[in-house]
């Protein structure tokens, strides 16, 4: 939805509006602030000039250029649905478009591609997270990395090995400088805003756009990854794929030695999905060379939903071993241990 200049815009029943200032890019990410409006007032928008001068003048964070104490800065669950982009695809690469301006490549590749992941799935840990995300915007920076751990843990409780998996994207936290915690704050914010929770909770938007491995893309130098040989496959090359590779059975196994951050299993996901199949009632296998990319197909994994019949090797799918006895070695193990756990917290 198309925005010129400032607009008010206001909620029945509801005791705060929003100013938007897209215009603007460098308040872009906090553009979207909030007074009280008149009690008189149902939906509608106003662009009178007046109107929109005395608005731009309050003492809100995008026309003051600062945060806020608190988190009022921050719109409801519902208005930041109401905002967000109709296309998945948009609102991913707004999103990654976002994370590369405030984090340039080349430097900790896996802060804040491991931030965007624990924003992402903060719905799979808490599926209140939409809803508590003014609470999470209000903790400091160590009581917000406090919080990505126990994301992290929690996740594992649920799902151990594709958690470990992932660890080349939360192992930072535990040795995160206040530097890097001031960082992945700001960060937070900014995701919080763009809408990165909402797109974690809605299957609509997950599994329509590939966020984690388009924005590796954009954080990784193309050279290094012509030097590995990593290439993004597009979404809707995936997308036609999937179709034609659609009518899956119980009983088959989607697997694939290449696999990367794992675009052609969002895109058989989607198809599943579409076709009224669970995607966790069927194994998923893959392969890949790269330590990062790996950890982002199973951040990935974790994300689309795909369940715990996951394997993912970090080897060459090309080579002689495929790294897949591995795996389930590492799967067994990892699922013994959180069962273990477990049981001692019961005795």
């Amino acid at each position: 939805m198309p925005f010129s200049g400032v607009t008010r815009v206001y909620r029945p029943n509801d005791e705060e509006a929003h100013l938007l200032d897209p215009q603007d890019s460098e308040t872009s990410a906090r553009s979207l602030c909030w007074t009280k409006p008149p009690a008189a007032d149902g939906w509608r928008g106003t662009g009178n000039p007046a109107e929109v001068r005395r608005a731009a003048s309050m003492p809100l964070c995008a026309a003051c250029g600062g945060w806020a104490e608190g988190a009022w800065w921050l719109p409801s669950a519902h208005a930041r649905r109401a905002f967000l982009p109709e296309d998945p695809q948009e609102h991913s690469r707004r999103i990654s478009d976002l994370v590369t301006a405030f984090w340039p490549s080349g430097a900790a590749v896996e802060v804040p591609l491991g931030t965007v992941a624990t924003v992402a799935l903060l719905p799979l840990s808490d599926s209140q997270a939409p809803v508590l995300a003014r609470t999470i915007a209000e903790l400091p920076p160590g009581g917000l990395i406090e919080l990505m751990r126990a994301t992290w843990a929690e996740l594992w409780i649920r799902h151990p090995y594709l958690t470990e998996c992932a660890s080349l994207l939360y192992r930072w936290l535990g040795t995160a400088s206040d530097e890097t915690a001031q960082q992945v704050t700001e960060l937070t914010h900014l995701l919080l805003r763009a809408g990165v929770v909402e797109h974690g909770a809605d299957p609509g938007r997950y599994l329509k756009a590939d966020l984690f491995g388009r924005l590796l893309q954009q954080l990784t130098a193309r050279s290094e990854k012509g030097r590995r040989g990593a290439f993004h496959t597009p979404d809707f090359v995936c997308d036609f794929m999937s179709e034609v590779l659609s009518g899956l059975s119980e009983g088959e196994s989607i697997g694939e030695l290449a696999a990367g951050s794992g675009a052609m299993w969002r895109a058989a996901a989607a198809q599943l999905r579409w076709e009224g199949k669970d995607p966790a009632s069927l194994p998923w296998v893959g392969v890949e060379i790269d330590p990062l990319a790996a950890a982002t197909l199973a951040a990935n994994s974790l994300l689309w939903r795909l369940g715990d019949d996951v394997l993912v090797a970090c080897a060459d799918g090309l080579s002689r071993d495929s790294g897949l006895g591995q795996a389930r070695q590492h799967r067994a193990r990892a699922t013994a241990h959180r069962d273990a756990f477990v049981a001692s917290l019961r005795e």
